[in-house]
């Protein structure tokens, strides 16, 4: 058997760096019974060798200092949030690669509004920095991988057959990382509602007026459903587009103030 440890573009790794194991050899069957698409999409041709085939194991593992291949956790936890296909694996992967990490989970949490976003478990050595961790994962991830709510934990809590209980951490709160201004609460009834809306969206229980859509983790789909319930609220149509121009609560408070008196005057 030969052992590959491959990024996913089927490149090999160097060593101490993260990559799915793939094998190759006379040990491989032909493929799954009955299961073509599943067969497919694991037993694929070698990258090295055409008329070779190679063995996807959904495993993130990597090569340690003495040659030793460490097993570090599964690729096939794949979800889609706002029309993504997200390997889960993959964030993990890059969280473990984030200095004094040593294990971590990312989850699938949904709001009230069954609005989904990611949500990133994981023990350190040390107590991590949120808001170093999350450029980390901007510099390393696509914008729709990086999650949305970080829990630093001591231990991940794990099930009787010593897997982590992605169930249990559900049930552990989360913090969204907000930005490094201080918070102001609403001056008026405009901001409070504004306000009530943008905390029911993000599942927060308070958020400044001068906090930045797009630091709290806000995608278009988020922008929607605030300018939906704006739009009930006030019972104006607010452009979707004023979300991520204006960006915070006191701005948009502003714009929808400017906006009634206008409709008043008309």
């Amino acid at each position: 058997m030969q052992v590959y440890v491959l990024d996913r573009f089927l490149n090999p790794v160097p060593q101490g760096v993260i990559g799915e194991l793939h094998l190759e050899g006379t040990g491989l069957s032909s493929g799954y019974w009955n299961q073509p698409e599943l067969t497919q999409r694991k037993f694929i041709k070698s990258p090295f060798e055409s008329t070779h085939t190679i063995y996807r194991t959904e495993d993130l593992v990597r090569v340690n200092g003495q040659g030793i291949i460490e097993f570090l956790g599964r690729t096939d936890f794949q979800v889609k949030i706002n029309g993504y296909r997200i390997e889960l694996g993959e964030i993990e992967a890059c969280l473990l690669s984030y200095t004094a990490i040593n294990a971590s989970t990312v989850i699938v949490s949904k709001n009230e509004d069954d609005f989904k976003s990611l949500t990133a478990y994981f023990s350190a050595a040390t107590v991590i920095d949120l808001k170093d961790l999350q450029l980390f994962l901007n510099q390393k991830l696509p914008k729709y991988m990086v999650p949305v709510y970080y829990k630093q934990l001591d231990t991940l809590p794990l099930s009787p057959n010593g897997k982590v209980d992605r169930k249990a951490l559900a049930l552990i709160p989360a913090e969204v990382i907000q930005n490094t201004s201080e918070y102001v609460a609403p001056r008026n009834e405009i901001e409070e509602e504004v306000a009530i809306i943008w905390c029911s969206v993000f599942n927060l229980t308070k958020i400044g007026i001068h906090d930045s859509f797009i630091e709290l983790g806000g995608e278009s789909l988020m922008a929607i459903q605030i300018t939906t319930r704006i739009t009930e609220t006030f019972e104006f149509k607010l452009p979707l587009n004023k979300i991520f121009e204006l960006q915070t609560i006191a701005q948009i408070a502003s714009y929808i103030e400017e906006t009634l008196i206008h409709l008043l005057q008309e």
